[in-house]
């Protein structure tokens, strides 16, 4: 069910023609500094919830384009207007990125602020991420648990 929404999401042209804003607006502010690009707020609100469900894709460019989103929307709008912090939280989970998730401080204490599915959902996750290294626990991503589990 989630990959056929995620490939309906995919096909709308509108989605393409925002997640292009975002990223002009993105590109603008880094490099000129302006805070003034082509996208908004609901651009950006819209496309946080295309990527948390494009994150769940087995598509390997849904789910860069989830990262791209999430990420670009973030660091324009931050937590002023809505609670970006948690739904980059929810994206960076459902990636399997669990390290980034502690790159912010507000994302990384977002947790308690997420609907309690999400935070099964996210331990879940995470504990199928945890490995034992000299003795500390550590989360990795997808790729390093797939590894680790291949040498293993």
């Amino acid at each position: 069910m989630m990959q056929e929404l995620a490939d309906k999401i995919w096909e709308n042209p509108r989605f393409h023609d925002a997640s292009l804003r975002i990223e002009l607006a993105w590109l603008t502010k880094e490099i000129s500094g302006v805070d003034d690009g082509p996208a908004d707020i609901a651009d950006a609100t819209r496309l946080m919830r295309s990527a948390a469900i494009l994150a769940c894709s087995e598509m390997v460019d849904h789910r860069r384009a989830a990262f791209r989103i999430a990420t670009c929307a973030y660091d324009l709008f931050g937590t002023e207007q809505v609670p970006l912090d948690q739904a980059l939280r929810v994206v960076l989970m459902r990636l399997g990125n669990f390290p980034s998730i502690g790159t912010r401080a507000d994302v990384e204490s977002a947790q308690p602020s997420l609907p309690f599915a999400l935070i099964v959902e996210e331990l879940a996750s995470a504990a199928a991420h945890e490995v034992t290294i000299n003795g500390r626990t550590v989360l990795l991503t997808d790729f390093q648990q797939k590894l680790c589990v291949e040498l293993h």
